[in-house]
């Protein structure tokens, strides 16, 4: 019931990107969802260990019909920048009179492209998503890129309930779409449902109503809070152009104080340098973006640097967990450096990511005016993925013709 503090909460889970399928070792398995898959498409060729492909589900979690194992397949590339992930028994989640969304995010690896998810189609338990990747001038380019997806019920396994997510249609800008948005803060505190509300050409406001604050796991610790903040345009209902080269970014959040407050996220949306309404997502959350139960994941909101210089770990909002969290809940120390124009590095000290293509990274422009950034590279340390050097996410800003710039943004890394 909504009612109950802990609600049972299922992920479906798929951070993707393109190589030929392997059998995976697992660097996301604690119990954190009933499924989650990923398909990394960068660290192609690299001579370090590559997880691949990955799948992974509790059976017995899943609904009725669909109690048996996920899997993957291999990705297709139809035609330049247009790629077809296919994800077995990997459909939303059914919906009830519990709560229940999905979400997909896309970021581009390398490179000055936008990469965003531009048809989801489902067919009995299996899911497909299309990922188009344009250049800043639009046309279709080839690109690297990180895809993640998840759905989530309160009616199955039991998770975190400290994150919610919502989309946002550009034709009808006052409601959340209820398919594609998930609070399971509704019903605490007598919270209602999420809603939104358009105050010009490309500016929202979505309001998360009574997010609550409380520093048991499973909770919104108040330290860090809820300030992991994700926005993406997203094209799956709107082919043009326009759609495919714009970048949406939070210019303002109100993280919770005190228990029973509402989070908002104000948002403006850009193609080039113009306001354009256009569909977006928009995530907030404690952890990362898969909401994984303490482990494996960090965020960041970048400070603003004045100068090529590196600030620690008090300078800046952040958490960062690997695998001892009792010992340093809410977070590890995090480092963040400015290492030319528009060119960011985020060493994660002593952590090992293990593989080279384990990483999903999701990050956002803070910066208006149509400067959007790419996950720049992910190095798991040396050529074998052995620290030190330590593993790190590189972070690269553009404007909107596609040339370095520097920003401020929202950095979101599970592994």
């Amino acid at each position: 019931m909504k009612g109950l503090r802990f609600v049972a909460i299922t992920s479906v889970l798929a951070s993707v990107a393109a190589l030929a399928v392997q059998s995976p070792a697992q660097a996301l398995d604690f119990d954190s969802t009933a499924l989650y898959a990923r398909y990394p498409y960068y660290g192609l060729g690299s001579p370090g260990p590559m997880q691949g492909p990955s799948c992974f589900n509790l059976p017995s979690n899943m609904p009725a019909g669909r109690q048996f194992a996920c899997s993957m397949q291999p990705i297709s590339h139809p035609s330049t920048g247009v790629y077809k992930i296919t994800v077995l028994n990997g459909a939303p989640l059914p919906s009830s009179t519990q709560d229940t969304g999905y979400a997909v995010f896309v970021n581009a690896v390398g490179g000055n492209a936008h990469c965003a998810e531009t048809a989801i189609t489902w067919s009995s338990t299996n899911l497909t998503s299309t990922v188009t990747c344009v250049n800043p001038s639009g046309n279709n380019v080839d690109s690297n890129f990180v895809w993640f997806y998840r759905s989530d019920s309160a009616e199955y396994a039991l998770g975190q309930i400290d994150f919610v997510y919502a989309r946002i249609n550009r034709g009808a800008p006052t409601q959340p779409v209820a398919a594609q948005t998930y609070d399971p803060f509704v019903g605490l505190n007598q919270a209602g449902p999420p809603t939104s509300q358009k105050f010009a050409t490309g500016r929202y406001r979505v309001t998360f109503p009574n997010v609550n604050v409380d520093n048991s796991f499973g909770h919104v610790d108040p330290t860090t809070g809820m300030n992991n903040v994700i926005v993406q345009n997203t094209c799956s209902n709107d082919t043009s152009l326009t759609c495919k080269k714009a970048v949406c970014i939070p210019t303002a959040w109100t993280a919770p104080a005190a228990q029973g407050s509402n989070t908002t996220v104000d948002v403006s949306c850009y193609s080039g340098t113009s306001l354009v309404d256009v569909d977006f997502r928009v995530f907030i959350g404690n952890e990362s973006h898969n909401s994984q139960e303490l482990f494996h994941f960090g965020w960041l909101n970048s400070p603003n640097f004045t100068a090529n210089s590196c600030f620690g770990t008090s300078a800046f909002k952040h958490r960062n967990e690997h695998e001892s969290p009792l010992e340093s809940y809410p977070t590890l120390p995090l480092t963040v450096c400015k290492t030319g124009t528009g060119a960011y590095n985020v060493p994660f000290a002593n952590h090992g990511f293990y593989h080279t293509d384990a990483v999903s990274a999701i990050v956002t422009s803070r910066t208006t005016g149509g400067v959007y950034c790419t996950v720049g590279s992910i190095s798991c340390g040396d050529s074998q993925c052995i620290i030190p050097p330590d593993p790190a996410v590189t972070v690269r800003c553009y404007n909107s013709s596609g040339a370095l710039t520097n920003a401020l943004w929202n950095l979101s890394v599970v592994y």
